[in-house]
């Protein structure tokens, strides 16, 4: 469907908030505000609090102590010491922290709690941790005293976080930078009744939240982001040898089960070259409709998983609950007659063959793990597989009722659980997810979700080829959350710049905050997320770079009307291309920056504030300057591409850029400078 330039440039903006499209002066919050928002109650995020007589903290002190249980997680210590060293920027007084194996609930204690503590337990006050799960958390007053309780301990530190937004607006918005009153000489106790439970359960680290330095901070901000999740951290290690020093793909791993210089290469026994697809770059699932062969294919890669469950215990490695088994990247799935039958007989799904498949090694497994001798490497695993590529589309069709037509064979033996991880390789990212030319994979996704409950997505967002260009993803992302809330997902990994360290420009850093408050509450409207991360990461200067991004996403769509932008233009390098840009648009950007620059003077008299501003917005200033230096050298005269080249170099270095495209280095550039 060709999509009509005016159109898609109105739609664009009309999908702006009158907040975004405001250009008047934006005031830098209040260092003395105490007064903020409840948040809009909506499913798993429910905010209820109302002011006591009683106070928490009078004249800037408190008779508050911080309660913990004794021999305490990591995770509640660093819920303690966030919750200590915040209020005391706040506030200017330090909280006194005390240990609790006898403290009994007192109506007129002033403690707060945080977790399971004796306190707490003699309280009568009780959280339901199975609906919590891992990540939510209840905050509860009772008498005088506070309780956050989570479902496991990194919950207690997200309603850290959560009390710490309701007390002083704490919001971390990058890894340098996060809001918060300060100043604070006077608090209400609240009577809290919050309930905070992620929409997507597992919600991956991307660029930022990966520390690139050992700055507090910057170490703290994945929890402070709540997103610590990655693929690794619950897919059991696939190792390419039988040894565990050898190289781990969680992935693309299926010639880790079954190396080519091993089955295709080798003689006798080791020679199975059935194991293979038509063009030998993926398995053929079937063994090309050998029974035999394809028995013996089960079983080494059922002997694949058991040997890994033997490197990685139960009792010591407990999140290892998936065995992934995927197919290669970019190459296509087997064509021999045999694996045609199965997909003709499966709604044309070249998922089928492999469902089927893992069916049977997962029952192996299985069986082996209920042997006596085998306890300890016993656990809850499901067998996972990458619908990605040519094998996105079910084998199952989902009929107007809600029901399924599909091959009972396909269920798998009792107590055997199979599970996709859904990557919505063909959508297109930069228009909404509800555009026409999305329909098939939406209805895919649906799909996928609706049959296997708990399933996992992973998105796309960004230039591959090209880190430093702008990329519109927001649209695509306003409802994609909601989406994968109502299809059951539970864990989203959004592959935008997911191996960038240090900054990121090209507005990429909102795009990271985007995600990730999207990931825990998909109720969010990403235009007020972004007017938010403006106002809050440039103060005076947010007019000029709200102006800034607004250009950017009308380049953007006028960009991809032009060039009848698809499915691969993710892989495209804009800013080596003359022809993407013209004077008009890096005039406006420079003379945009130029204003923002100036705006921040007003800060000078705090040097550590004004540098910070300045970072962020040298970070926005790196986008057109990758411009002028890759593609359009004929902007400036020669001192001023020599002088551009110079400070594009020492930006990159002060931020830590690291890569100029995926999995490829900046130094090589920079050396060249």
């Amino acid at each position: 469907m060709k999509t009509n330039k005016k159109s898609l440039i109105s739609a664009l903006l009309l999908g702006l908030s009158s907040s975004l499209l405001s250009c008047g002066k934006t005031q830098a919050p209040s260092p003395s505000s105490t007064e903020h928002p409840e948040p809009a109650e909506t499913g798993n995020h429910i905010y209820k609090d109302a002011e006591t007589p009683f106070y928490l903290l009078q004249e800037g002190k408190s008779d508050y102590q911080i309660l913990m249980p004794e021999n305490p997680s990591q995770n509640l210590i660093y819920a303690r010491d966030e919750l200590v060293s915040l209020f005391e920027e706040a506030t200017g007084y330090a909280l006194g922290v005390q240990s609790d194996p006898t403290i009994s609930f007192d109506e007129n204690a002033q403690y707060i709690s945080l977790g399971d503590t004796h306190f707490f337990a003699t309280s009568g006050l009780s959280v339901d941790r199975e609906g919590l799960g891992r990540d939510g958390s209840r905050i509860i007053t009772k008498g005088k005293s506070i309780f956050i309780v989570g479902g496991e301990d990194i919950g207690t530190l997200y309603g850290v976080y959560d009390f710490l937004k309701r007390e002083f607006g704490f919001e971390p918005y990058y890894p340098d930078y996060y809001a918060l009153d300060k100043g604070v000489r006077e608090l209400k106790l609240l009577d809290y009744d919050y309930t905070d439970i992620p929409d997507i359960a597992f919600r991956s680290r991307i660029e930022l939240t990966n520390p690139s330095t050992s700055d507090h901070d910057d170490q703290m901000f994945a929890y402070r982001a709540r997103t610590l999740d990655s693929t690794g951290s619950q897919f059991l290690p696939i190792h390419a040898t039988d040894e565990t020093n050898s190289p781990v793909n969680s992935v693309h791993n299926s010639f880790y089960y079954f190396p080519k210089e091993k089955y295709l290469v080798g003689e006798g026994e080791n020679y199975h070259p059935k194991f293979y697809s038509d063009q030998g770059t993926q398995l053929c699932y079937t063994a090309h409709g050998d029974k035999e062969e394809r028995q013996k294919m089960i079983q080494i890669a059922a002997e694949k998983i058991e040997l890994e469950l033997t490197h990685y215990p139960a009792e010591k490695y407990p999140d290892y609950s998936y065995a992934p088994l995927g197919i290669n990247d970019a190459a296509v799935q087997c064509s021999c007659p045999a694996c045609s039958e199965v997909y003709a007989a499966h709604f044309g799904s070249h998922a089928s063959t492999i469902l089927l498949f893992l069916k049977e090694v997962g029952k192996q497994v299985n069986e082996w793990m209920a042997k006596p001798e085998n306890a300890e490497y016993k656990r809850d695993l499901t067998y996972s597989f990458l619908a990605y590529s040519d094998v996105l589309k079910p084998p199952f069709e989902q009929r107007e009722d809600g029901s399924f037509d599909y091959d009972p064979a396909l269920i798998p033996e009792e107590g055997v659980k199979v599970a996709p991880y859904v990557c919505s390789s063909n959508a297109r990212t930069f228009v909404s997810l509800y555009d026409p030319a999305n329909d098939e994979n939406r209805q895919y996704l649906a799909a996928w979700g609706n049959f296997y409950p708990g399933s996992w997505l992973w998105s796309y967002g960004t230039f591959f080829a090209d880190f430093f260009c702008f990329y519109d993803m927001y649209n695509y992302y306003e409802d994609l959350y909601r989406f994968a809330k109502e299809y059951h997902y539970t864990l989203q990994f959004a592959q935008v710049h997911s191996d960038q360290r240090g900054s990121d420009t090209g507005f990429h850093a909102m795009a990271n905050y985007v995600i990730r408050k999207k990931a825990w509450d998909s109720s969010l409207s990403v235009n007020e997320l972004i007017s938010e991360y403006l106002d809050a990461m440039y103060l005076e200067a947010a007019p000029e770079m709200k102006e800034l991004f607004l250009r950017d996403r009308i380049w953007f769509a006028e960009s991809a009307t032009a060039n009848s932008w698809g499915d691969g233009i993710g892989y495209a390098s804009p800013t080596g291309r003359e022809e993407y840009w013209s004077e008009g648009f890096l005039n406006a950007q420079f003379t945009l920056l130029d204003a923002a620059y100036e705006k921040i003077k007003v800060h000078e008299q705090d040097p550590v504030l004004f540098q910070k501003l300045k970072r962020h917005i040298d970070m926005e200033w790196l986008f057109p300057a990758m411009i002028v230096i890759s593609s359009w050298n004929s902007f400036l005269n020669d001192d001023e591409l020599a002088a551009m080249k110079k400070k594009f170099k020492e930006v990159c270095l002060d931020l830590g850029i690291a890569n100029i495209r995926e999995y490829v280095s900046i130094n090589s550039f920079l050396e060249v400078l």
